[in-house]
């Protein structure tokens, strides 16, 4: 009869249990997996087909109980992990988000707000239709496997085991979101500064031509400059947001790669 030690049993719980902790910790994180819309059963589902297809290619375990003070631990750094990962990419979105927000105010669609159920708060219909279009420009280019394929590849990065980042880790991952908050700014600059030019005209026009009312026209005006101007935004929408969640992406796993095991 086949008998299985306990070690046995601990070593297989071991190779499953802390990958799928990592994974789903990323999947509950990053955008598009968590969304609000999609059911907390596919979330865990997907995470146990990922785990299920990494795993068995991860170098095995340490040799700890998964129960003990220090498989405790061990999971408490993979939700961790999982959660910077996924914290990487949904930055790259809220600056999206806010972008379109700043072009909302510009056009005059300030007061246009819905409930986004993603962020259980009130955004600008701008901003979020540009966080809308950018997933939908993300998951387009395939960037939903960019982003499984570095989940595989901070295993290597970042094996499972009782280490933690050094604080210079965390240091460069704080700088980074100035680095894409100002991928943000750069996205919504052009449009910014545009609209400002053409409420510039309106004011001296309305100035110069006492009959001309300026909330007739400059709504409209603003509006429609507006309209144009996030057609051509969008066209190089898809590229820029690629870019920016693969470098964010590279900052993070370089962060992991600072960490130092600590036994």
């Amino acid at each position: 009869m086949l008998t299985l030690t306990a070690a046995q049993w601990n070593g297989w719980l071991a190779l499953y249990l802390w990958p799928f902790v990592r994974i789903l910790a990323f999947v509950m994180v990053a955008p598009p997996f968590s969304d609000s819309q999609i059911p907390a059963r596919i979330k865990v589902g997907l995470a146990v087909v990922l785990t299920l297809v990494i795993a068995p290619t991860l170098a095995p375990p340490p040799a700890i109980e998964v129960g003990s003070p220090a498989g405790i631990w061990i999971t408490m750094i993979q939700v961790m992990v999982g959660v910077a990962l996924g914290f990487c990419v949904r930055v790259v979105f809220a600056a999206i988000g806010a972008a379109g927000e700043l072009i909302s105010i510009q056009m005059g669609l300030g007061f246009a707000t819905l409930f986004d159920s993603a962020q259980t708060e009130s955004n600008m219909v701008i901003g979020r239709f540009l966080t809308l279009t950018a997933l939908t420009a993300f998951m387009a280019a395939d960037g939903h496997l960019l982003l499984l394929a570095t989940l595989h590849d901070v295993f290597t990065t970042f094996p499972v085991a009782p280490g933690l980042i050094e604080a210079g880790g965390w240091l460069e991952r704080g700088k980074a979101g100035l680095l894409i908050f100002s991928f943000g700014l750069r996205l919504a600059l052009p449009v910014i500064g545009i609209l400002l030019v053409v409420n510039l005209a309106l004011a001296v026009l309305s100035r110069a031509t006492a009959q001309l009312n300026p909330f007739a026209i400059g709504l409209s005006a603003t509006l429609l400059a507006g309209l144009v101007l996030l057609a051509l935004v969008f066209v190089s929408l898809a590229p820029l947001l690629t870019e920016a969640v693969q470098h964010s992406l590279e900052i993070g796993a370089r962060a992991l790669r600072s960490a130092s095991p600590a036994e």
